[in-house]
């Protein structure tokens, strides 16, 4: 019976740990740890392991590691430097083919296009083109005319920019601005809304109360675009502690944004439904007092207050972001 006890519990370990497992550690006395690698250097080993569901990150002294298998390679410290560990993970792009062919390019400071099928073609003078209204826009590369749903990147005068085409629900191809360059490049767009307003009895337009939102996405070389989040990152920004530690703040701003929106919005939705019931049977005569509604206007005006505080919260979140990329690209 223990011994059919020792065989399932050995059996639901390795099925937990295979979740994240991707990697292998052997310690110096002769056991193995299946594990995920995100850090090495001369002196631990940084790794997450699973244990009963749950994904636990911990770190093992580099002397009690005889060898490891990080990305499929494995390494013997009987064999290997130590202080070499360190250039490992940094392996893993850094030294990558994809990211050599976007460095000796970029290197030239030449202009050029590179597009979906891979092609580069350099130009001196790289520009958007609009021949008449109603007629697609276009890139001119000197002579040579390309459709922007062919263009992936561009590099000109007025900077390097990534297509945004096949990040989400739209297929238009819009082009969005290189902020960080590096071993991860960070791509960073602001827009502007300010809806205004027509008023009929002055025959003016006012403007409203304009807002900002931030829009970042991140590639490594002239891969494809991914969406800057946290999920994301977390897992290509893995083998960079201090990386970390600045996605950590960001993931907590944008936790206390979502709890100001849940909380916002149950005190507008509340707000308002006390207030309609309060006022629904009053006919706003003086044979019956008017109702107090006093306090469902502080309700909705700390449920809109929440919103407000929320939305200027979201400004350093790109801070973070970027702090987290200049830490990886150093």
């Amino acid at each position: 019976m223990i011994k059919n006890y020792s065989l399932i519990l050995t059996c639901f370990l390795t099925i937990s740990s295979n979740t994240v497992a991707q990697d292998q550690i052997t310690r110096s006395d002769g056991t193995t740890l299946e594990c995920k690698i995100i850090s090495i250097d001369s002196s631990k080993i940084g790794l997450i392991i699973s244990n009963s569901g749950n994904k636990i990150n911990t770190y093992l002294d580099i002397g009690r590691v005889s060898s490891f298998r990080y990305n499929n390679n494995w390494y013997n410290l009987n064999e290997i430097d130590k202080n070499e560990l360190n250039t490992i993970m940094k392996n893993k792009y850094f030294y990558s083919t994809e990211y050599h062919l976007y460095d000796s390019i970029e290197r030239l400071n030449n202009n050029y296009i590179y597009t979906y099928k891979n092609d580069i073609i350099y130009g001196r003078i790289i520009e958007f083109e609009e021949p008449f209204i109603g007629f697609p826009i276009y890139m001119l590369v000197d002579s040579e005319k390309y459709s922007l749903n062919e263009i992936k990147f561009y590099k000109n005068e007025t900077g390097f920019h990534a297509n945004t085409k096949n990040t989400g629900i739209s297929n238009s191809s819009n082009f969005i601005e290189r902020m960080r360059k590096g071993k991860i490049n960070l791509y960073e767009r602001t827009s502007n809304y300010n809806p205004g307003y027509f008023n009929s009895s002055t025959g003016t337009y006012s403007g409203g109360l304009g807002t900002v939102s931030i829009i970042n996405y991140y590639n490594i070389g002239f891969g494809d675009l991914k969406k800057a989040n946290y999920q994301n990152l977390t897992i290509d920004l893995a083998d960079n502690p201090e990386s970390l530690i600045y996605l950590e703040k960001y993931k907590s701003i944008k936790d206390k944004q979502k709890l100001l929106y849940i909380v916002g919005g149950a005190a507008i939705i509340g707000g308002f439904a006390t207030l309609i019931n309060k006022t629904k049977d009053w006919d706003g005569t003086d044979s019956e007092p008017e109702p107090n509604v006093t306090g469902n206007i502080v309700v909705i005006g700390i449920g809109a207050g929440c919103f407000w505080v929320s939305y200027f919260m979201s400004f350093s979140k790109p801070k973070y972001l970027r702090k987290a990329i200049d830490e990886y690209n150093k």
